[in-house]
């Protein structure tokens, strides 16, 4: 047969088709713009919802039926202005921006399921999550595995996974009543079934962290996956290709909106780009309607939270490696609130610094927003050297990185992370004596850290008795006493010097 005679004309190929798909993550309730000194790489103020939902109208403009904007989990927790409602305010004003669809984060939990499921019926915008259920198998009211989007003749699906530690990691009382399966199986079955009803790109929406998300990306290889990530709260400025794959993240705060464009050719996708859109009010021109309700839930904010407890001379910062001013600070007022003779609080607790100038009951609550309580126990000083052990192995050199690293109250200790396993504790103290490994000694916790949460097996091995006081009165209570002047520092990092190295006996 002659070919050439009997072939058609030739068709050239169509143009590659466009979509574009803005994300944020860990959002946390931060509807106003925070301070931040990395992503302009100079000290501003970023995010906040009305700037946001003008970025967001800007997009669909230029890209009218091809753009979505979808947000990876924890959108609620950690801001007074949105928390005195537990969340309601935050749905309101996701709907307002005009989120198209979102996934579920371990702080979604943090006022129970009954409240989780009170703020999924309010949405206005589909919750996609594949790997949580009600304790009877059943879909968790309004949710769905997954959605898919016709985006002007581009079928994308969209599917949402929570972090299976969630049900290790949060408080058993606050996840009552719902399971966490496996998300690689989950993620399985939902792709099939998104592949079946004609999906050309799969998005997932990961509350997983980052190396979660790399794990899972080499677990389906080849499958053009378009993984965007929450959890971590790392800034991705680019997408990571993992098997044929794509990650992406976009910090935490709102301080920056991702944006990911797809070119498709026959169903695959042959080019992407990603960049972090800074959300920065000195350029943009917030969305009026957003920002009178941003308004109202501010000046509620302020009213109900706004007392000046003290002044504060100077800018109190975190660290993840040493002792730092909001640590000691925390640790003291529990160790004062407990009646203790050393305290701890995990590094990851502290969310944000606390700046020079008045300092009011709103500002510690966002600094540690997790409503738990002190507890007050007893542990072996064996005990107290396995914490620090733990607490040492998992310093972090990056602010961006959680950590369980410890922060100290009545005690000192310096450390060398370099030494091997069970040497790493150079010396300690509790009330200028050495530790020693058979003495007890009685240590406030918060209600977090005495579960052996974080991976702090030696706490969960002592009995802890409820003080009656929450963790925002107690620093409360602390800091309008007037705080200390800095004092000595209580932990002394040698890793990098490589000093004395005589480990505690034990």
């Amino acid at each position: 047969m002659d070919i050439t005679k009997t072939a058609g004309p030739i068709v050239p190929e169509a143009q590659p088709r466009r979509i574009r798909i803005l994300h944020t993550n860990d959002v946390h309730g931060a509807i106003s713009p925070l301070p931040d000194e990395v992503v302009l790489g100079r000290p501003a103020e970023l995010g906040g919802s009305a700037y946001t939902a003008t970025l967001v109208d800007q997009a669909r403009r230029q890209d009218p039926g091809r753009t979505l904007l979808l947000d990876a989990g924890d959108v609620v927790h950690g801001q007074a202005a949105t928390d005195l409602d537990r969340g309601e305010s935050m749905m309101e004003i996701m709907g307002e921006v005009g989120y198209d669809a979102a996934t579920l984060g371990n702080h979604d939990f943090h006022w129970g399921v009954g409240n989780m499921l009170e703020r999924l019926a309010q949405a206005r915008h589909p919750v996609v999550i594949a790997n949580v259920v009600m304790e009877d198998g059943s879909p968790v009211p309004n949710t769905r595995p997954h959605k898919i989007f016709d985006m002007d003749g581009v079928k994308v699906g969209v599917t949402g996974l929570l972090t299976a530690q969630t049900a290790t990691e949060q408080r058993k009382d606050r996840i009552e009543g719902v399971r966490f399966l496996d998300e690689a199986t989950a993620l399985r079955q939902s792709l099939q079934a998104m592949r079946e009803e004609g999906a050309e790109v799969v998005v997932v929406l990961s509350h997983m962290g980052l190396d979660d998300d790399r794990k899972l990306a080499r677990q389906f290889p080849g499958q053009g996956l378009v993984i965007l990530g929450g959890h971590s709260h790392d800034r991705l400025t680019g997408p990571e290709r993992l098997d044929g794959n794509y990650v992406v993240q976009a910090g935490s705060m709102g301080k920056e909106i991702g944006e990911m464009v797809l070119s498709l050719e026959r169903r695959s996708i042959v080019g992407v780009e990603h960049r972090l859109i800074p959300v920065d009010p000195a350029s943009v021109v917030p969305d009026p309607e957003v920002a009178a309700l941003v308004a109202r839930y501010e000046e509620r904010a302020e009213r109900e939270m706004g007392k000046v407890l003290t002044e504060l001379p100077e800018r109190m910062g975190r660290s993840e490696r040493t002792d730092s001013p909001v640590g000691n600070l925390v640790t003291d007022a529990m160790r004062h609130a407990a009646g203790t003779q050393v305290a701890f609080i995990n590094s990851d607790a502290l969310r944000r610094d606390l700046e020079a100038g008045p300092l009011t009951r709103r500002d510690l609550y966002e600094m540690m927003p997790f409503g738990s309580e002190v507890m007050r126990g007893e542990l072996t000083g064996q005990q107290i050297l396995a914490a620090l052990e733990h607490s040492i192995a998992n310093r972090s050199l990056s602010p961006q990185v959680h950590t369980p690293f410890l922060q100290v109250s009545g005690m000192r200790f310096a450390y060398d992370a370099a030494m091997p396993a069970g040497q790493r504790v150079l010396a300690a103290e509790v009330d200028g004596r050495p530790l020693e490994a058979e003495a007890t000694y009685s240590v406030a916790l918060d209600d977090y850290l005495c579960l052996g949460k974080m991976g702090y097996d030696s706490f969960a091995q002592a009995e802890w008795q409820p003080t009656g006081v929450e963790m925002l009165e107690a620093m409360a209570t602390w800091a309008s006493r007037g705080l200390p002047a800095p004092g000595p520092r209580r932990i002394d990092d040698r890793t990098e010097i490589g000093a004395h190295r005589t480990p505690v006996q034990s």
